[in-house]
């Protein structure tokens, strides 16, 4: 074993060890591999940035040059597709098992494999494959969601091995009700878990009481339920968690949550922790508004209420609410909103550091867009989704030339009627010049809408205009200059 071998299997062994790689990407340089060496220094120091850094779009073009040039060769002899690079390293592996298996030494020789996704994994060969693996023990996040394999099959695999690097398990679509679940936690990984997803697992009754008593859970930091049988009764359960003491982010989308649910999770002595709670598509209108009022509701960062009938009395009450000031996410998205319920957003006292915020569908029209324009909460937003909406050119104009809203990076209009008089106020908004990404797919635009747009775009956006009636010449003019989606 080389110098170079020895600093891979430290990175294998240490995979969130940036330090490590820096060393790796040395030692390539001082081998003659500056290419690689500068790719795995890129995606580090994007790795290090926000998200919508200045300095991120220079680094993400050379990531790509890079990766053009050079993805071939360095994934030659492992599948090339359904791999990502993260910190200069293959390592995010969607697959299936089919082709995961016949490769898998020869991967695990090379890289970490820090994050596995399998499909079709329904065959009991492939599955006891996949159990004979010993690389399958470093996997830091382990994705059976697609795999085909039902509750106890997957039990039947993860009882197979240590699992010793595992800290996040998606689960979800899976049949876990039962004993299964009960395998689970009392699997020893389930001690090291911090990340749990058992979306649409047919969840019911005693199942959360279970996950609310299970001592294995204690350094869990997020736990997804979705789409399962939670009511009141459930919910419950799940407040009167005893070892819950690392959880930050809790998702109950798609339940059948009430007042008397809510009241519940109110009680909890875990709702002082989270900094991000989903409650989407539970029909909570009217109830609300006394959870986010709630003195112990103050750590919350990012909201969802997507789809639960959120109405002005809610809305008033979550403006008031303790963790108003520090909200930097909010999804209201698939709500009717009318002008007073945005007035009472626009008008309240205190306005939060937003940096992405979703109104897909909520009604938005030119009165609506009139009536939020005016909040300054509006001035960090980096992210803006207004799909589905009824966006007009007039109603475009209200909102993208309020003074209170700030440089937009990502910009999302899918299914509005923008038409060409629309695409014209974007082509002479002033926040153009800083947009990154543009959703236009369904505005009604033609060619005369899109040249306007072209002509005014800073170079390199990556921009949809999927399901307009525009010409092959347009199309490609706008792929000679920006990143279009296909």
């Amino acid at each position: 074993m080389n110098t170079g071998d020895a600093i891979l299997a430290d990175i294998r062994e240490h995979p969130d060890d940036a330090s490590l790689r820096r060393i790796y990407a040395d030692w390539l340089d001082d081998h003659g591999d500056a290419a690689r060496a500068e790719f795995i220094r890129v995606q580090l120091d994007l790795a290090a940035l926000g998200e919508w850094d200045d300095a991120r779009p220079t680094l993400e073009r050379r990531e790509a040059e890079l990766l053009t040039a050079h993805r071939a060769a360095w994934l030659e002899g492992i599948p090339s597709e359904g791999v990502t690079f993260e910190g200069g390293l293959p390592q995010r592996w969607y697959l299936p098992a089919s082709e995961f298996l016949v490769h898998a030494a020869a991967i695990a020789a090379r890289t970490p494999i820090v994050d596995l996704r399998l499909e079709n994994l329904d065959s009991a060969p492939h599955a006891q494959a996949l159990a004979n693996l010993p690389s399958l023990d470093g996997v830091r996040t382990l994705d059976l969601a697609h795999s085909g394999l039902s509750g106890w099959n997957a039990i039947r695999l993860l009882q197979q091995r240590s699992l010793t690097g595992l800290r996040e398990l998606d689960l979800s679509h899976l049949r876990f009700s039962g004993a299964p679940l009960q395998e689970l936690l009392r699997h020893p990984a389930a001690l090291r878990l911090e990340w749990l997803n058992l979306t649409q697992g047919e969840l019911r009754g005693t199942d959360f009481e279970n996950l609310a008593q299970a001592p294995t859970l204690g350094r869990l930091r997020s736990l997804i339920l979705s789409e399962n049988t939670l009511g009141n009764l459930e919910m419950g359960f799940l407040a009167s968690a005893r070892y819950w003491s690392e959880l930050q982010s809790l998702g109950l989308r798609g339940g059948r949550l009430t007042g008397d649910g809510l009241r519940s999770l109110g009680r909890s002595g875990f709702l002082s922790q989270l900094s991000a709670l989903d409650l989407s598509q539970n029909a909570l209108g009217g109830h609300l508004g006394s959870l986010l009022a709630s003195a112990s509701l103050t750590a919350l960062t990012a909201l969802r209420v997507a789809q639960t009938r959120i109405n002005y009395d809610d809305l008033q009450q979550m403006t008031r609410g303790m963790f108003w000031p520090n909200l930097t996410f909010l999804d209201l998205s698939h709500n009717e909103l009318h002008e007073r319920d945005l007035q009472t957003i626009a008008q309240a006292s205190v306005s939060p550091p937003l940096s992405k915020l979703v109104l897909d569908n909520i009604g938005l029209n030119t009165e609506t867009a009139r009536a939020l324009a005016p909040w300054p909460g509006l001035s960090g937003v980096r992210d803006l989704s207004l799909s589905s909406n009824r966006l007009d050119a007039h109603a475009l104009r209200a909102l993208l030339f309020s003074p209170q809203l700030g440089p937009v990076r990502s910009l999302d209009l899918l299914g509005n009627p923008l038409g060409n008089l629309g695409t014209r106020v974007l082509a002479r908004w002033h926040g153009l010049a800083a947009i990154r990404r543009l959703v236009l797919h369904g505005c009604a635009v033609d060619d005369e809408g899109a040249q306007a747009l072209l002509e005014a775009l800073p170079a390199g956006v990556e921009i949809d205009l999927s399901d307009n009636p525009l010409s092959d010449n347009i199309l490609d003019a706008f792929r000679g200059r920006h990143r279009l989606a296909e």
